[in-house]
């Protein structure tokens, strides 16, 4: 009997140990992967006009999460990048992702009419959001957020170019700026803080279900060899008739004689021209390139962040999985020609 005993109070310390246990992982608080604000701002409210026509204010947006990104429809790099990230977050965030509004302001109100607006954020999802307004909406609103943003001194067949802060702003269901994410943070991390303020508000039982998302599919580029010269790994985005998008590869120089990238054409684009994208703290800086050059024995890659070849005014739409050809003109080697995979990355 005092076996038994012994044996049924040993079970229940077991039992209690473990949900003490339990409690303590439940407790433990929530780490952001982003720049926490603490304590929480109210974010400023604004009105502007979406890619309909119609005026979007910020606070009408309350019960849900708000990301805010600030760029233009003529940036071929870190936008579309951006926005595929939103696309990738979208998609992660599955029946949550009806809890969440993935807006894209314009720098550029010069350029990004609402019709503008509309094609550009479309391309990546009709769920998205993007708004323009006049010079002094628009100024106001980078005012409130600390966004930095001004035209490039230096202009090519796309016209200028805009340099401006590339974070993200996370405004929480109740309104307040919770958080912002640098250019670099990836779609996983944002993806997850995202789906706590999410999961915040779902506590508080204000959540509605959503059908999940697609994820978007990547391919493969086939290899263009001329002599020494190697290019591979092409890829471009898609993007409809006028607009500008980028195309991504890497050049490899086998030989023991430094080579250079004079100029590239494309029969989807009237010009294509090669622009170097440098980031300076939160700014992105966007710089055409005449002479690209590739050293003996090395390569040079073009990826989004950085490098790249802008593709502009494009004659056509590009739709993903189609390839289009791109014609290199070296220095020494003289036309590679490769074909580039159209991939919604």
């Amino acid at each position: 009997m005092q076996s038994k005993v012994l044996r049924l109070g040993l079970a229940a310390v077991a039992v209690v140990t473990l949900l003490a246990g339990a409690s303590m992982l439940m407790a433990q608080p929530y780490t952001f992967h982003g720049s926490l604000i603490n304590p929480p701002i109210p974010a400023s409210d604004f009105i502007l006009t979406d890619q309909h026509g119609q005026r979007f204010r910020l606070s009408d947006q309350t019960g849900h999460v708000v990301l805010l990104f600030f760029g233009y429809t003529s940036c071929p790099d870190v936008c579309p990048t951006t926005l595929t990230k939103f696309k990738q977050v979208h998609a992660q965030l599955g029946a949550r992702a009806d809890r969440v509004r993935f807006v894209f302001i314009t720098v550029d109100p010069e350029r990004d009419t609402v019709e503008r607006m509309r094609n550009y954020v479309g391309a990546f999802d009709p769920a998205f959001v993007g708004l323009t307004g006049s010079t002094a909406e628009l100024e106001a609103v980078w005012r409130a957020y600390g966004v930095y943003r001004e035209k490039g001194g230096e202009e090519g067949a796309s016209g200028y170019a805009v340099d401006h802060s590339t974070r993200i702003y996370l405004v929480d269901a109740q309104g307040r700026l919770r958080l912002t994410h640098p250019f670099s943070e990836t779609a996983d991390d944002l993806a997850q803080d995202t789906g706590h303020l999410v999961e915040e508000d779902a506590r508080a039982g204000t959540a509605r279900p959503a059908e999940p998302q697609p994820v978007s599919i990547e391919g493969a580029s086939p290899v263009a060899t001329l002599g020494q010269l190697r290019v591979q790994s092409a890829w471009v985005r898609p993007g409809g008739v006028g607009n500008v998008t980028a195309a991504f590869l890497t050049i490899v120089n086998t030989g023991d004689q430094a080579d250079a990238l004079t100029s590239t054409q494309s029969e989807v684009a009237e010009t294509v021209e090669i622009h170097a994208t440098q980031m300076e703290g939160d700014v992105m800086r966007m710089r055409p390139i005449a002479r690209l050059e590739v050293p003996a024995g090395g390569q040079v890659q073009a990826a989004p962040g950085g490098l790249h070849f802008m593709l502009i005014g494009l004659t056509r739409s590009l739709e993903v999985g189609e390839r289009i050809p791109l014609v290199l003109h070296f220095e020494r080697g003289g036309d590679v020609v490769v074909e580039a995979e159209v991939i919604a990355q």
